[in-house]
This record gives C-alpha cells, sequence and structure tokens, in this order.
C-alpha cells in the first residue's frame, strides 16, 4: 500500500452498524462551535496496563519503538513483501456491554497480533480506560497538535515563511522534503514563494502536510515543541524524512491526551477541521470529534476530544503498532476506539 493510499482508507473506512465516514473537512466543521476553552487530561488514578502482541503459540510485550536512519530510498511506503501473505483475519465488532472494555482491546490485539495502548480520560483529567497508556510509540503525525500549539505560544501567526522542500539537517547538512511522502498538494502549489505561518499550520492539521509540518518545525524549533510536550513522555527529535541516524519522535496514549488540556482553542478548532477519519468510524455517529491521526506502515493512531450529543465529553487517544495492510490497520485503530469508548 502506497503513502497515498493508507491516508485514503483513513479518509473513507465504513464500519458495519456505524456511520460510513467520508471524512469530509465539512463533516468535522459542526465540531468548531463545541471546541471547550480547556479539555484537561492530567495524569489520573487509573493503572496503565501493558497490552502484548499475542502469537497463536506464544506472547511478548510490546517493544518500545526503535530510532531507524530515514533515507530518501527509504521513505516511499511499500508493500511489495506482503502481497504474498495470507491476510489478517477480520475479528468481529467488539460485543459491547459483555465483556469488559479492557478485554475487548486485548482481544483485539491479539486477533491482530498488535500492540496497542489506550487512554481514555474526562475532562477533568479523571482516568476513565488506561491500557498500556505510558508505553512508548513512533509518534508519525500526532506530534503535530503539539508543534502548531508551540507555534501559538511563541505567536505572530501572519509572519510569511518561504515555501521551501530542502531544509537543514541536524546533522549539519540539508535534507529534502518529498511530495511523495505529503498527503496535501497545496503546499506545494506554493514552492518558492511564501506563505502565512496560520495558513501552514492549517495544512499540517488539517491534511497533515509533512512540508507545511517541517517549515513550522524550523520556525519554532524542536526545544519549543517539546516544552508543549514536558512531563508527558512525549518528545520530537527530528523533522519529517530528516535522515540524522538515532534519533526518533515518540508519543505515549497518556501523553497525548494530557496534551490536549494545554493547547489553545484554535488548535482545538482545526483538529475540528481534520479530513481523515481516523477512529471516528469507532466513534458515536452524533459526536463531535476534533482530533488528529497519524500513521506511516505499521503504525496507526488517533486522538483527540469527544462530545457525543449525550453524555459527557471525553479526551481519547488510540495508538497501535501491526504487520497489517492499510485498510486492516485502520479497521483496527475503529475497532480499539469503539472498545474503548464502552469505557465512556
Amino acid at each position: 500500500m502506497s503513502r497515498q493510499e493508507l491516508p485514503k482508507a483513513l479518509r473513507a473506512y465504513p464500519v458495519v452498524g456505524r456511520r460510513a465516514t467520508t471524512g469530509s473537512a465539512a463533516s468535522w466543521r459542526r465540531a468548531r462551535a463545541a471546541v471547550p476553552d480547556g479539555a484537561a487530561a492530567t495524569d489520573g488514578v487509573g493503572e496503565a496496563a501493558r497490552v502484548t502482541r499475542v502469537a497463536p503459540e506464544a506472547s511478548a510485550p510490546c517493544r518500545a519503538p526503535e530510532a531507524q536512519p530515514v533515507s530518501a530510498a527509504s521513505t516511499t511506503i511499500t508493500t511489495a513483501s506482503r502481497r504474498t501473505r495470507p491476510s489478517c483475519p477480520r475479528p468481529p465488532p467488539p460485543r459491547l456491554g459483555r465483556v469488559s472494555a479492557r478485554e475487548q482491546i486485548a482481544g483485539l490485539a491479539s486477533a491482530y497480533d498488535a500492540c496497542v495502548s489506550v487512554h481514555l480520560a474526562s475532562l477533568e483529567g479523571r482516568t476513565l480506560l488506561s491500557v498500556g497508556a505510558d508505553e512508548p510509540h513512533p509518534a508519525a503525525s500526532t506530534f503535530k497538535v503539539a508543534l502548531v500549539e508551540a507555534l501559538h505560544r511563541r505567536g505572530d501567526l501572519e509572519e510569511e515563511v518561504e515555501v521551501r522542500a530542502v531544509l537543514p539537517s541536524l546533522d549539519g547538512g540539508t535534507f529534502e522534503t518529498t511530495e511523495d511522502y505529503d498527503n496535501d498538494p497545496l503546499p506545494w502549489q506554493r514552492l518558492g514563494r511564501t506563505a502565512s505561518l496560520a495558513w501552514l499550520a492549517e495544512r499540517a492539521i488539517v491534511r497533515s502536510s509533512n512540508l507545511a509540518t517541517n517549515l513550522l518545525l524550523e520556525t519554532v524549533g524542536i526545544d519549543a515543541v517539546n516544552a508543549v510536550y514536558s512531563g508527558t513522555g512525549c518528545r520530537v527529535e527530528r523533522p519529517i524524512q530528516d535522515p540524522a541516524a538515532g534519533r526518533a519522535n515518540v508519543v505515549t496514549a497518556r501523553g497525548l491526551t494530557t496534551v490536549l488540556g494545554t493547547v489553545d482553542r484554535r488548535v482545538l478548532g482545526l483538529m475540528a477541521a481534520c479530513e481523515d477519519a481516523g477512529m471516528a468510524p469507532g466513534l458515536p455517529a452524533d459526536a463531535a470529534l476534533a482530533h488528529k491521526p497519524g500513521w506511516f506502515e505499521g503504525v496507526c493512531h488517533d486522538h483527540g476530544t469527544v462530545r457525543p450529543a449525550s453524555g459527557e465529553p471525553r479526551v481519547l487517544a488510540v495508538l497501535t503498532r501491526a504487520d497489517l495492510p492499510g485498510e486492516q490497520h485502520v479497521e483496527l485503530l475503529a475497532q480499539v476506539a469503539a472498545a474503548a469508548w464502552s469505557a465512556a
């Protein structure tokens, strides 16, 4: 599955018995009116349990993500090695109400041979469900929320910067952001011209633009993003596609929900306009969702604030690692979100 195919699966993924989601921006703009002034989700009292990857004959704990060098040759995602593999068995939807949310999630992790972490909390920070919530995972695009929050703390969002693909590398040289590893054509149409930081922030969240993200990261700096992440167990070490060796961007489910309680109202507004369906198919059809997914091969995450038409609003982070084709990985994400929401 190509880089473009996985986002397509994220934007249009139906779930039997739930809403068929197109993932359009309009479908989430209704959430703007429901964005809270602050959605605190600090460390709660719930026990953080470790989910294991269960093989047919044995089990092993989730492993911390390893830093992998990134080269130009490695940035185009392919799944040629998987074409002859049998498809992963598709488990039935979680039996909500019959078993606990924790048991449902463990069953899904076993069925998909996946590492799964979940943190669900009230806006006041009370933990409702914590499953492997402190397990480190590759950040993928989830770190873009902290990046845009750092930008808002810096101020002067109307500043114009040059749109360019070649940027300074952490190793002292340069690296190039490539269009085939991006999901948003609009910033690429501005190469050689300028764009405001506010516009780049919108593209980074709404369409997950990697080019916009790297330009913002150059502007605010890695230290400013890590200041947003302070004390959460999350960290940013390098830009997207920078081949600087030995560095990895890492997040935890608990850390991501904690950050949601600190972000500016305007950042939540951008998240409400996100065009990727992410975990939405697993949540109530009437829920207003402000979220930011993240994905690359073997990784599929989402986190955000969920405001159902009836019931209390929550913050939820679902992080998954699995050797799955894109559509099945998105299905796993939605099913875990559905199981987690049963504890809401």
